[in-house]
């Protein structure tokens, strides 16, 4: 976009960098980018869509790859010109559910990043995860989007699942 000098003279710094930046958004969850999984495949493909419509999308996922002891601003990498950080793959049931380091090392990077919006893709693995980080969102008066998936019947399966389901089910 060519915008005149006399448009900056004009106009002043600040609605300068109004007209000239992009809106921001922040996609996290618990996919692997770009295309490790189908839920990777998922979100880049929404990601595309975000930029069609004049969205910087920064992506928040997992990866098998990712040390554990790895910050997540170290593990910023470049796809296709969208950023994306990893977490390290949870591999117990302990690390599924013990996630206030990755949500404090997440609410970090989106304040720094400080989008117009959080878009969360989740299941039933995660769903305490995006409660906690929705109510933040509220908190910083960030808009909040849950991409929800795997909507599954709460009467099957295991009781463990249904328990989870329920929960899940009011959490959203």
């Amino acid at each position: 976009m060519v915008i005149p000098i006399m448009w900056i003279v004009l106009c002043g710094e600040k609605i300068f960098k109004k007209l000239t930046m992009k809106k921001k958004l922040v996609y996290i969850g618990n996919f692997s980018f770009p295309k490790n999984n189908s839920a990777g495949i998922r979100v880049l493909n929404n990601g595309y869509l975000f930029r069609s419509i004049g969205y910087d999308t920064h992506f928040i996922g997992l990866s098998k790859t990712t040390l554990k002891k790895e910050s997540l601003e170290l593990s910023h990498e470049i796809y296709d010109e969208f950023n994306h950080y990893s977490f390290a793959y949870p591999k117990t049931l302990k690390e599924w559910i013990c996630f206030k380091n990755q949500l404090k090392q997440s609410t970090d990077l989106i304040e720094k990043i400080n989008p117009e919006m959080v878009v969360a893709y989740g299941s039933i693995s995660n769903s305490l995860f995006v409660f906690f980080l929705q109510k933040w969102c509220k908190s910083k008066n960030i808009k909040f989007v849950n991409d929800c998936v795997d909507w599954l019947s709460g009467g099957s399966g295991g009781f463990i699942f249904r328990v989870g389901k329920r929960i899940d089910t009011e959490l959203h």
